[in-house]
């Protein structure tokens, strides 16, 4: 299933088997990794497949990964990401630290906890916030 393109077959390919996770498909998983979030003022997604990508970039270079937290963590920090996508990038960027140098690991734990303990605004928490009154929404029942 994996060698098909499925995504969840590879990631656990990538968590039981490490040395049998393809270096195309970890390339090819850094890219998504280190990709800026497309969400924004324009428009928002959930269910970003990076703690998936992880598992398969993690069997990459120290200097690779380091890329990849970088950029999870700035996506982490995004005004326009909710709150479960946030969580991914975290688990995301915890899957990618072994061997890191102890520096690297410290300074992304804290960016980490940071993160946890203090989110960033949200603006797509915000809004699914603002439909939580009973008077938010708008019920349409078109009995004709």
């Amino acid at each position: 299933m994996a060698d098909r393109g499925h995504r969840e077959a590879a990631a656990l390919i990538g968590y039981t088997d490490p040395d049998r996770v393809a270096p195309e498909a970890a390339e090819a998983a850094a890219r998504r990794l280190c990709a800026p979030t497309k969400n924004g003022p324009k428009g928002w997604g959930t269910g970003i497949g990076a703690v998936n990508d992880s598992l398969l970039a993690a069997v990459l270079s120290v200097d690779e990964r380091i890329a990849c937290i970088e950029m999870l963590m700035s996506n982490a920090a995004s005004p326009w990401e909710g709150s479960s996508n946030r969580d991914s990038y975290l688990v995301a960027a915890s899957n990618l630290v072994d061997e890191l140098d102890e520096e690297h690991r410290s300074q992304f734990c804290s960016a980490a906890l940071d993160v946890a303990a203090h989110p960033p605004l949200s603006q797509v928490d915000a809004f699914n916030a603002s439909m939580r009154n009973p008077l938010g929404g708008m019920r349409i029942n078109d009995l004709s």
